[in-house]
């Protein structure tokens, strides 16, 4: 321990004495490492704590349903309870289901996002009440029979001010009343990986907090709704957990046969759930969590060829040492305690960066019609995870230059010889610089790559006309409207909204378009079609009132839309896209055709264009729509065109709809240019990672490019002098070193475009209008960062233009 106490002090002593190199050196580091703890803070949220607040997350596993087209469903509510009853391999099995509630009464009426849990629910995941109890299974025995609720800490701080005399207190949820029982801890979020939720009611009071027809008691096993979590037995593992899971699921599929149904029951671990967030981000962060690591490699290379450049100058202290008596081992032990004491600086400059990170992401909200919340704070995870890469990285960057300064030729450096080959002999740095410039191609190639998809898919038609349109949703299921009264809500909203100054049109659909996830669909047979062996004939559809194609402007094909005359008397109707047409009823008319669905046989009156109903990039897909009118539904989102500004419509529109009802929630008021920011969320964080990485990666390069050239020509200085006094003229003293430079920057570039063309198959899933291997792109980068390293070997060609053949020969 002494000897690693000297070598620390004497370590501080050398960054001290070399405070510029030092400082670049932990800026570097800070990026760096900064980089990579940020992106580790953001996949820790998805990954080892994707359920704060819940114990043993990581036994958890959920259970789907797939079909035979390959889609992930919820299982099956009565599917569920014949699983948790009788297996043998899970210690529990409970059901949720995540909703948007209405709480509170009259003008104090909001909108929170909810969760509709089985008894069991709590007890399963290891929570614990903050305050009074949480629900148990006594709770959840008979329909309607408890009415209770517990509540999330926010919501109680929030909305109650934090009483601790709120427990048995009544609240509004929905159309009934329930009780409060309970707090949850103040981490909990629920049992979505990723969403926010506040309001917790049991299974058996659906109908009373979500009027959605009587879930639990139809028995009808084709309706899939209920998102399940499962905890592992003692001593069973996954895979065997899995096969029995699976066995059952065909044994209920043997007793209640389904042709459209794969697995009736599939068991997958949480991180690779279809749903939660981990389903969108973990691949994202998982793709940013290499870049920044890529890029972290490239600052550790710059570093390595300035701790190189060091190494040479301190030849003599080294042979010194080496003269006195001082082993291989130790002096390599010395020199990695430098470096390793410059990456912990580093390190605790990044974490400053993650602290600032961690701030800024925790709890930011994502635009997206859920409750998206990303968990980045900063812990004892991130800490070790920080310490870990400063560590790594100190002796990555290290170590090469440690064992390169241990082999030092004692007479040579004792007597002060400088060698002009010195550097031309080190392959080493040649070889790290070369890698930097190999890898900064690639990485701004991917980057361009994706700056190109994002134009692309920002240019692409959604098949509707977005501009100055304002979105107001509002849920008449929960504040006591039936259908009758709801149909007549709906149109008085309608006469009121279109007839305010400065509204174009007005319409109202039940769904709307790029939601990304979670598109309804419903089983359909059409006229005159025989489906394959296990088709899905399972269509995307939406509810939409008169006058919402038109509002839209979404093309008619052929027939008409829907109008006044389509109301809930009046023989049922349908419309469908245009791909729906060409698939089913080619090179004919598809109005008058008959479709059947949910046992109603409607007759085609319309063909519309095709719309994006879940991706900008989707390919065209069958969609059908339904008039509201003949399909109430008490949610529906109010579609409102202004004239001029979007936004400058929002106040009255809202004051409108309060004039009807002045207790009714309006909720996710936004335009739809906002409401479609969350399609391209991707594309822009991925466009936004990779450009900041590939840029520093270039300035990296750059630097790199920089030091070794001025490095060869203080080490040249001799020679060039001799060279001018020989009779070499400037000019190709100029064209000697740019050609150096120039050399190895096209070197790193071959080798980069052969590390581009592997690296960006990775991204070609996320590629639209552009492929992977674009020729243009790929020289264009070239070509510019070749631009860039001749820029960064002007400055040192110059200095070398300028030597003078007498103070060179007395250099030495």
């Amino acid at each position: 321990m002494e000897t690693l106490w000297q070598d620390v002090k004497y370590g501080a002593r050398m960054l001290l004495k070399h405070r510029g190199v030092t400082l670049i050196a932990v800026l570097t580091l800070a990026l760096g490492i900064g980089a990579n703890t940020t992106v580790f803070t953001m996949l820790k949220g998805i990954l080892l704590r994707p359920l704060p607040g819940v114990r043993g997350a990581d036994e958890l596993a959920v259970v789907l349903t797939t079909s035979r087209s390959g889609e992930q469903w919820p299982m099956n509510y009565f599917d569920y309870k014949d699983l948790r009853d009788h297996n043998d391999v899970l210690s529990g099995i409970a059901g949720s289901f995540p909703v948007p509630l209405t709480i509170g009464s009259g003008e104090k009426a909001e909108r929170v996002w909810g969760e509709i849990v089985t008894g069991n629910m709590f007890e399963l995941l290891g929570v614990r009440p903050a305050l009074g109890r949480l629900l148990t299974v006594d709770d959840d025995k008979i329909p309607g029979g408890h009415p209770v609720a517990v509540i999330s800490d926010s919501l109680w701080r929030r909305k109650f001010g934090g009483d601790p005399g709120i427990i048995g207190k009544p609240m509004q949820v929905g159309t009934g009343t329930m009780t409060i029982i309970g707090v949850t801890e103040r981490e909990y979020r629920g049992s979505m990986v990723g969403l926010s939720l506040h309001v917790f009611v049991p299974m058996m009071m659906q109908r009373e907090a979500l009027p959605l027809g009587n879930l639990i008691e139809s028995n009808d096993r084709d309706n899939h709704w209920l998102l399940t979590l499962a905890r592992r037995k003692p001593g069973v593992t996954f895979e065997q957990a899995r096969a029995a899971v699976r066995g059952f699921g065909q044994q209920l599929d043997r007793e209640y046969p389904d042709p459209i149904i794969l697995d009736r029951a599939l068991l997958v671990p949480l991180s690779k759930s279809p749903y939660g967030s981990q389903s969108v981000l973990f691949p994202v962060f998982s793709v940013a969590m290499i870049v920044a690591g890529v890029v972290l490699l490239v600052a550790c290379a710059n570093l390595s060829n300035i701790m190189l450049a060091r190494a040479t100058v301190r030849r003599q202290e080294v042979a010194v040492r080496l003269a006195l008596g001082a082993g291989r081992r130790r002096l390599i032990r010395q020199l990695l305690t430098e470096s390793v004491l410059l990456s912990l600086l580093g390190g605790a400059a990044a974490l400053l960066v993650s602290l600032w990170a961690g701030d800024h992401f925790s709890g930011l909200k994502i635009p997206s019609p859920y409750p998206v919340v990303l968990e980045a704070r900063f812990d004892v995870l991130v800490f070790g995870f920080a310490l870990l890469v400063s560590a790594l990285s100190g002796i990555i960057f290290g170590l090469a230059p440690a064992w390169q300064s241990s082999k030092v030729a004692l007479a040579p450096a004792l007597q002060d010889a400088r060698s002009s080959a010195q550097f031309r002999k080190s392959w080493l740095r040649t070889g790290l610089l070369v890698g930097q410039v190999a890898v900064s191609l690639a990485l701004l190639v991917c980057a361009t790559l994706m700056i190109q998809t994002r134009a692309n898919v920002e240019r692409v038609n959604p098949g509707f006309d977005s501009e100055n349109v304002n979105l107001f949703g509002f849920d008449l299921r929960q504040s006591g409207y039936d259908a009758k009264s709801g149909r007549a809500f709906y149109r008085d909203v309608l006469e009121r909204v279109a007839a305010l100054p400065g509204v174009e049109s007005a319409s109202l659909a039940a769904q709307l378009p790029l939601l990304v996830v979670g598109m309804p669909s419903r089983g359909a047979s059409v006229e005159g079609y025989v489906p394959q062996k296990n088709e899905d004939m399972n269509f995307g559809y939406n509810m939409v009132s008169a006058g919402y194609f038109e509002n839209m402007r979404i093309a008619l094909r052929e027939g008409r839309f829907f109008d006044s005359r389509d109301n809930e008397t009046a023989p049922k109707v349908v419309i469908v896209s245009e791909p729906f047409a060409r698939r089913y009823w080619p090179g004919t008319s598809a109005v008058g055709r008959i479709l059947t669905t949910n046992g109603e046989a409607r007759q085609v009156v319309g063909v519309v264009k095709e719309v994006k109903y879940l991706r900008l990039t989707e390919e065209p897909r069958p969609y059908i729509y339904l008039p509201l009118e003949q399909n109430y539904t008490g949610q529906v989102t109010l579609h409102v065109r202004a004239h001029g500004d979007a936004a400058s419509a929002q106040t009255a529109v809202q004051r409108a709809i309060h004039g009807l009802d002045a207790a009714l929630p309006v909720f996710d008021v936004r335009t739809l240019r906002q409401h479609m920011a969350f399609s391209l969320g991707t594309y822009r964080l991925a466009t936004q990672f990779l450009s900041v990485a590939g840029l520093q990666a270039l300035f990296l390069a750059a630097i790199g490019i920089y030091g070794v050239i001025a490095f060869s020509v203080a080490q040249r200085t001799r020679e060039i002098g001799i060279r001018m006094a020989l009779g070499a003229q400037p000019g190709q003293v100029l064209r000697l070193v740019m050609g150096q430079g120039f050399a190895l920057a096209l070197a790193g570039v071959a080798l980069g475009v052969a590390i581009a063309l592997a690296s960006t198959r990775i991204l070609a899933s996320l590629l639209y209008g552009i492929g992977a291997r674009d020729p243009l792109t790929i020289i264009a980068v070239a070509s510019g960062l070749l631009v860039v390293a001749l820029a960064a070997c002007w400055v040192p060609a110059r200095r070398a233009m300028r030597v003078s053949p007498l103070v060179a020969l007395r250099y030495e």
